[in-house]
């Protein structure tokens, strides 16, 4: 006996679908990008007989309509659209591969929701009347043709058979032989005659729905291309602005350099505090003079190797090494520039090393100690 199923499909470029059985247990679940309408309908009514097909959307999608066309199903779509939270609730319990099989896990599952009282019923009344052996022919027609239970029960267990009463006489035997046969070719014709009207009558009026259609979808994709062409515009004269600040700030500072480099300045690396490493680095500018934030005294080997690189230092606070030659910064004017400093050349030629003037004082005083 063939199962009874309700499918949950959730169509689209990739599409989905999931098959319960009437105890809500899972039968089957596929997804997958660009399945055939027919290949998936084979792959469904292969597990069973579709009682339900069902959707997470409350507006049913065209393949829900054709599915259910196929197979005789019926529709189940929810009052409302399925929140991603509510279908994750729903489908906790199991293993789905994708989105795409979660979508239709929670439709099945919501159209079993929404019959498992009718199941329970059928299945009750199947025990109460020794009818379960037919549960699967009942549960069709009372979910998909719609019969009531009692009524459905009551088919299966006594089928109507036509009674044909048999002449009694021998001349009532002969009347029954000379009837003539119906003709049914005639009442064929005319069925197929009447199918042919219709099958024009439904194509015109597509061809008239069609036509009715296009001009607006051909509206609203040129709505639809004006305001992407409108926000492509808004973002694009944002950009040109940006680019025409930043080419603006990039001239200004072209300009500021430019006028640097012309100008007088001697340029020098600006250090906070003075180490070897840091003295090592100071050779490569050309004058070998450094900006020192800090003054202090300085380790020998330091000082070694300024004297041997005859590098010479500006001091904004403190002292260096008597053996060194600094000079005060408040002496110069200069100009900072992140970390370098500029001093006009002119005022470091008129520089007077103080250690060097506080040296001749200092042995001039010891030499007039000694004569006196």
């Amino acid at each position: 006996m063939r199962a009874q199923l309700i499918v949950g499909i959730d169509p689209g470029t990739t599409s989905g679908y999931v098959a319960l059985d009437t105890r809500g247990n899972l039968v089957a679940k596929e997804s997958g990008k660009d399945i055939p309408f027919e290949e998936m309908l084979r792959r469904v009514t292969n597990q069973g007989i579709v009682l339900v097909v069902a959707t997470d959307k409350a507006k049913v999608p065209d393949l829900v309509y054709r599915f259910a066309a196929k197979t005789g199903a019926k529709i189940y779509a929810p009052p409302q659209d399925i929140l991603v939270c509510e279908k994750k609730e729903l489908t906790a319990h199991l293993t789905l591969k994708d989105a795409h099989q979660m979508d239709a896990a929670a439709s099945a599952l919501s159209a079993y929701a929404a019959h498992a009282s009718t199941l329970s019923k059928i299945q009750e009344q199947c025990r109460l009347h020794n009818a379960l052996n037919h549960f699967n022919t009942i549960c069709v027609a009372v979910i998909k043709n719609g019969t009531n239970i009692t009524d459905a029960i009551r088919a299966v267990l006594t089928p109507a058979t036509p009674h044909i009463a048999s002449p009694k006489t021998a001349q009532e035997r002969v009347q029954v032989s000379k009837k003539p046969a119906i003709d049914w070719s005639a009442h064929v014709r005319k069925l197929a005659n009447a199918l042919q009207r219709h099958k024009k009558k439904i194509s015109f009026l597509k061809n008239k729905l069609t036509g009715a259609q296009d001009p607006v979808l051909r509206d609203k994709k040129i709505s639809d291309a004006l305001h992407w062409k409108e926000e492509r515009i808004k973002e694009l004269t944002c950009l040109v602005r940006s680019t025409t600040m930043h080419a603006h700030h990039a001239k200004d500072q072209l300009t500021f350099a430019r006028e640097l480099l012309l100008s007088d300045l001697v340029f020098m690396p600006r250090l906070k505090r003075l180490s070897l490493p840091e003295l090592q680095r100071i050779v490569h500018y050309k004058g070998n003079w450094a900006w020192v934030s800090e003054g202090h005294p300085l380790p020998e080997k330091t000082v070694l190797a300024a004297k041997l690189w005859n590098v010479k230092f500006l001091v904004e606070k403190g002292r260096l090494n008597e053996e060194l030659e600094w000079y005060p910064a408040s002496d110069v004017k200069h100009t900072v520039f992140l970390d370098l400093v500029g001093v006009e050349k002119a005022h470091l030629e008129h520089l007077k090393n103080p250690c060097v003037i506080g040296k001749i004082i200092k042995d001039y005083k010891q030499e007039q100690q000694q004569n006196t």
